[in-house]
């Protein structure tokens, strides 16, 4: 079938809903540790913790299966752990490159590399690939690129998804991460009945619906809810994102006063517990009142002193000098319609 007008992505199994979450962690590692003979595995669990707990059962279970010394890095090499490092922004997109590659590329050419997982490889020299583990941040967004035809062979890149967001644009992004540039994409479900969102979404589940359509319809409807109930804060918050706009133009041009940005600055503190006319009263009265508008005339020489009871001021558009009448002292700056091009400042 088509996914977002490519091939979607073929499901491995059932979606299985295991009681607790140790099964389903054990569930994912057992299926990682089986995969990854075949193809890359890329593991999205909730957050840091689980990131690290889940890593470190799948090198657990590789080195049982292999042996090794303990401390062999290659270990390490073989699990990656994708999460975001401020500190170093560009490592998260190395990972991403690494994660499509399989396990041993970096060794000298010849060198025996890890045997198939989950069988025995009389000449312990086939070629096994890594396995990836992350949270939402790396299961969207991101181009995990396969380019070996031997995966395309076997499924695609595996995805294995230890929960489902409450939203159905997240979900796609997910499954977006397997079955790229119309490569083959495979993808399994291990959800733990423990998790409150699971209970809530299952406990609604229609005759006809899966567990995963279940909480996606609670998750859209939940969402839908609360933005119902957010309506009027998100006018608010509209409203500001357009008086910001103005305030900004100002005050980068340095013609608001001290006065002005004091009353700007209470006005973001307080806004939510004003109503939008009120916002847009204090805003106009108080903070940047209109302006008048005047017809500025073009000054022929630049040089030339401007007369009394003149005022002047430079398009920013084309650079002519508009003279236009000087407001009174303590009076608000018109706002000047430029008479060369006829934009207004």
């Amino acid at each position: 079938g088509n996914f977002q007008g490519r091939r979607a992505p073929t499901l491995v199994g059932a979606c299985d809903l295991l009681p607790n979450a140790e099964e389903q962690e054990h569930a994912v590692v057992s299926l990682a540790v089986g995969k990854c003979t075949e193809v890359p595995v890329l593991v999205v669990v909730k957050d840091s913790e689980a990131v690290h707990r889940v890593a470190e059962q799948l090198r657990r279970t590789l080195w049982e299966l292999y042996g090794g010394a303990e401390d062999d890095p290659s270990l390490g090499d073989a699990v990656l752990e994708l999460l975001h490092n401020p500190a170093a922004p560009q490592e998260f997109v190395e990972i991403v490159q690494l994660a499509t590659e399989p396990f041993g590329s970096s060794r000298a050419e010849g060198e025996v590399v890890v045997a198939p997982c989950g069988e025995a490889s009389e000449q312990q020299t086939r070629q096994a690939w890594r396995i990836t583990v992350t949270t939402a941040e790396g299961g969207r967004g991101h181009d995990y690129r396969v380019i070996d035809p031997s995966i395309d062979e076997k499924g695609g890149l595996l995805l294995i998804l230890t929960w489902v967001p409450w939203s159905e644009r997240e979900w796609i992004q997910f499954l977006g991460r397997t079955g790229r540039q119309d490569h083959a994409g495979q993808y399994a479900v291990f959800l733990n009945a423990e998790d409150e969102q699971v209970q809530a979404g299952i406990g609604e589940r229609k005759e006809d619906e899966s567990n995963v359509r279940a909480i996606l319809r609670t998750g859209d409807q939940e969402t839908a809810k609360l933005l119902r109930g957010k309506g009027e804060e998100i006018a608010k918050g509209r409203l500001m994102h357009k008086l910001t706009s103005r305030y900004w133009t100002l005050h980068k041009l340095e013609r608001t006063s001290k006065r002005q940005d004091w009353e700007w600055k209470s006005l973001c503190e307080s806004y939510l517990d004003s109503t939008t006319d009120n916002i847009q009263q204090t805003f106009c009265n108080v903070i940047i009142p209109p302006k008048e508008l005047v017809l500025g005339f073009a000054k022929l020489n630049k040089d030339a002193p401007a007369r009394p009871g003149l005022a002047e001021q430079t398009c920013r558009k084309c650079g002519t000098v508009n003279l236009f009448p000087k407001p009174p002292d303590g009076a608000t700056w018109p706002t000047v319609r430029c008479g060369s091009c006829d934009a207004i400042e």
